[in-house]
């Protein structure tokens, strides 16, 4: 922890689950596939995931306040990842597509990181 220099980055994709881009409710079996698709997808990208259940809104190009029940899947990695601008917009379009969303959001912070193992005794 001598280091402050952040060596990692975490990645975070916010989405709804409730509603697809033309304001139609998304079918809680198509919830449960498009998730499982995007949490396999986002472990084979970036090589581990978090997924948590959030609740929020946002204003679409319409003018149009959508609140619906959603997700942020957050990944962390290393500051030499190749290509991360790449990867995020491709997995974003992935969720949006999954989902039929209008819009992903995403948030890319620069992180100090590590992984404490415990051995076992």
């Amino acid at each position: 922890m001598n280091n402050l220099t952040p060596a990692h980055y975490k990645v975070e994709f916010g989405f709804g689950i409730g509603k697809d881009r033309n304001q139609r409710a998304i079918p809680g079996s198509e919830q449960v596939a498009a998730l499982d698709f995007i949490a396999a997808e986002a472990a084979r990208r970036f090589g581990a995931y978090t997924l948590t259940s959030t609740s929020g809104g946002w204003t679409n190009p319409a003018g149009l306040l959508v609140q619906e029940p959603g997700y942020t899947l957050m990944a962390t990695v290393p500051a030499n990842f190749d290509c991360l601008d790449l990867h995020a917009k491709i997995f974003a379009a992935y969720i949006a597509g999954a989902l039929r969303q209008e819009a992903v959001a995403v948030t890319v912070t620069p992180v100090w990181f590590f992984m404490q193992f415990v051995s076992e005794r």
